[in-house]
């Protein structure tokens, strides 16, 4: 029985942690754990037998860190098709199972935040999918973090490249209205020049590119083909579909109907968005232990964005038509209502030049340097 079939009949089950379990083996601390797949062997395959005896029905191959940017100088192709091998090895003996690989992060921020260039990032996952989908892993874990926090096209983009590269013959997505035939068609009218005329005039109003596109695609097609650019998985669908055609790939469609709150839609009865959940789990509605939440690093998120000058943002992709400066002078004003005097004035609002124009690089009010911002201390509390 595949994968598909068996997810069809009931729950699957991953296991748990692989780093963890070879440091309880011996790992050296600051050791990359993927080595021990051609090293240690031994010690990997009985991390994934300890997991299948304990009631996992999905082992996640010893790849986390395997790709070209975190184990440059490494034969990253054969530490793959290696943990793939090994992970297989172990369900055969356990008589049942599947194997997912799993694709983590290059561990370095892309630019201005840090120095790995966009394309560098992307190019740095080809060879390792490629290579465990040649070693017959059941599914692949993990969308890389370089497309997952991108906008929708650049997400969709990533992820089309990472299928098609891997060999996928199929594309499958969640969707609000279920209906591929009508995502297809918004898909093919967005790349028609038609589409770009029927944009300008609702650009020239000065209007959301969002609502414009929505106008001009209900201009083209009516509004019951438009209405599918409202909802966040179709939209999403549409992307994929457009970045499969870019790519000349050619896969069958299959879109998921999705039931119960969309996105951020609140609470339901079996399924709530995940919005709805982080507020209860917020609220302590919902007990968890150690909760993650961003606003918990606030400040420091806002005092690294405030040490971004205006040619920083505007070297990251997807922030053109005025929205790196639209970003530059916004950090500085999320906290400077609430902040106490003595406090962190990396926070502080950044003051825009005379003329309300936002200020460039060296300019007034450009504000304090990146050391000095993160070292100062907070005031009294």
């Amino acid at each position: 029985m595949n994968i598909r079939e068996e997810l069809a009949r009931r729950v699957l089950i991953f296991d748990g942690g692989m780093g963890t379990m070879l440091q309880a083996a011996g790992l050296p601390a600051g050791y990359e754990p993927e080595r021990w797949n051609l090293e240690r062997p031994d010690a990997v395959q009985a991390v994934h037998a300890q997991y299948l005896a304990a009631g996992a029905d999905i082992v996640t191959t010893n790849t986390f860190g395997a790709n070209a940017v975190k184990l440059a100088g490494h034969p990253v192709e054969a530490i793959v098709t290696a943990a793939v091998g090994l992970a297989r090895q172990a369900v055969t003996a356990h008589g049942s199972g599947f194997v997912a690989l799993d694709v983590g992060p290059t561990g370095r921020l892309l630019r201005p935040m840090g120095d790995l260039p966009f394309e560098e990032a992307v190019a740095a996952y080809a060879p390792a999918i490629r290579a465990g989908a040649a070693a017959g892993a059941d599914l692949v874990l993990e969308l890389p973090s370089v497309w997952a926090v991108a906008p929708a096209e650049t997400f969709a983009r990533g992820s089309a490249e990472i299928l098609h590269a891997a060999g996928a013959t199929a594309l499958s997505f969640g969707s609000e209205t279920g209906d591929g035939a009508a995502l297809e068609q918004v898909a093919q009218v967005l790349d028609d020049p038609a589409f770009s005329q029927a944009l300008q005039p609702f650009l020239s109003r000065g209007l959301p590119f969002a609502q414009c596109r929505h106008r001009a695609v209900q201009e083209l097609l009516g509004e019951e083909a438009a209405s599918c650019l409202a909802n966040a998985n179709d939209n999403l669908g549409v992307e994929y579909l457009r970045a499969a055609r870019r790519l000349g790939w050619s896969p069958k469609v299959y879109p998921v109907l999705r039931v119960g709150a969309g996105h951020d839609g609140g609470d339901h009865p079996q399924y709530p968005s995940a919005s709805h959940v982080r507020g209860e789990i917020r609220a302590g509605a919902v007990a968890m232990d150690n909760p993650a939440f961003l606003s918990y690093n606030q400040r420091g998120m806002l005092a690294r964005l405030r040490c971004l000058e205006l040619e920083d943002w505007e070297r990251i992709p997807d922030c053109g038509e005025g929205l790196a400066q639209r970003l530059y002078g916004a950090p500085g004003h999320q906290l400077g209502g609430d902040l106490r005097s003595g406090q962190d004035q990396a926070l502080r609002p950044r003051p825009h030049p005379p003329g309300g124009a936002v200020g460039g690089p060296g300019a007034a009010g450009a504000g304090p340097s990146c050391p000095g911002a993160l070292s100062a201390g907070a005031g009294g509390q």
